[in-house]
């Protein structure tokens, strides 16, 4: 049996051309373009249907330990925003879910842009860059921090227990104005290292 894979040029290219990776962008784009590049709309399909799986199963899914002392630490001396590509709709119940949204004050889900234009719409023109932590697990949301100039501590793939209890001390350290330089350093290295280079099947 043999595997063809689509050319997903079509895709790269909105990709590349968009502000929100959203469903309603994309819904947007084909509606012009999807006649022309089936592509698209499988991905737009995909896409919505991803959606109505988890707001029809996800239910109850618990916090990582210490997630909730780290939000309520940070949220007693810094303004705590939310910057996901899920749908702000299942952000605020899932959060509202652990009662955890109270600790923060936005949430900016996949219909309000990338995450590097959202950081850089919570930041307005009120904090310098190095006074703005994101909290992320992934390489896209280093790159999100880095787009914007601001700190990132990372939560690291199997290691996320260890990481969220590590954050208690990052948080005070963000606090301190002493996060930035090697403290941070060393949690990018350690989440470097973590990062698989090739697939764990080559």
């Amino acid at each position: 049996y043999a595997f063809s894979a689509p050319d997903l040029s079509p895709l790269q290219a909105w990709i590349d051309q968009t502000d929100s990776l959203s469903i309603g962008a994309l819904k947007a784009y084909c509606e012009e373009n999807g006649h022309r590049e089936p592509v698209l709309e499988t991905t737009l399909k995909w896409s919505m249907e991803v959606d109505e799986n988890i707001a029809r199963i996800v239910r109850n899914a618990a916090n990582f330990p210490h997630t909730e002392e780290v939000l309520q630490k940070f949220s007693e001396f810094a303004d705590v925003v939310i910057v996901s590509q899920t749908p702000r709709e299942a952000i605020i119940r899932e959060w509202k879910e652990h009662d955890i949204l109270k600790y923060t004050v936005g949430v900016c889900g996949q219909e309000d842009g990338s995450k590097s234009a959202c950081i850089r719409k919570a930041m307005g023109n009120r904090f310098a860059p190095d006074h703005v932590l994101m909290i992320g697990d992934a390489p896209g949301d280093l790159k999100a921090a880095k787009d914007n100039g601001v700190l990132f501590f990372p939560v690291i793939p199997n290691r996320e227990e260890e990481s969220w209890e590590a954050a208690l001390e990052a948080a005070s350290q963000f606090k301190e104005n002493t996060y930035k330089g090697s403290a941070m350093e060393g949690y990018l290295e350690a989440f470097d290292r973590a990062l698989l280079k090739e697939p764990a099947w080559s």
